[in-house]
């Protein structure tokens, strides 16, 4: 939840944070139906994408706008420039080099365009990264104790 200076809130689908060198790293994620197409029939914008995106450039806008208050909260927040994803949609359809390029356009204001099928790739991905990183880490300490 995002507190407003109102006392109220605004509650983006997900908030992730990344701790790096320079700080906290945000990304905002909003969840739009897997049943939703980004694209119209006619190889438009979606009206679901369409209001994702506003979503999310309301969030930034009030994340820079109130960065101090959100800090003296103890909300770490840098400021409104943060990384966003919009999930919709499945991999059930086939999209026109137009189609992929509007998607494409997102990147311009760091918004990446997933379906659910490619989310759920990279968590998969992830996960055996991770699985494959413990496996390592445990061999490495087993020829350090001999």
């Amino acid at each position: 939840m995002l507190p407003t200076p109102g006392g109220r809130f605004w509650i983006p689908d997900f908030m992730v944070v990344d701790f790096t060198s320079l700080g906290p790293e945000w990304h905002i994620i909003e969840l739009e139906s897997p049943t939703a197409r980004a694209t119209t029939a006619k190889g438009l914008l979606s009206a679901q994408l369409r209001t994702a995106q506003q979503q999310i450039e309301d969030y930034r806008r009030h994340l820079g706008k109130h960065a101090g208050q959100l800090r003296d909260g103890g909300f770490p927040i840098v400021d409104g420039h943060c990384q966003a994803w919009i999930v919709v949609g499945r991999r059930n359809y086939p999209r026109n080099q137009q189609e992929e390029e509007r998607l494409a356009d997102f990147r311009k204001y760091n918004i990446e365009i997933a379906s659910y099928d490619r989310l759920a790739d990279e968590i998969r991905e992830r996960v055996e990264l991770n699985e494959a990183s413990k496996r390592g880490l445990k061999k490495l300490m087993r020829q350090l104790k001999t």
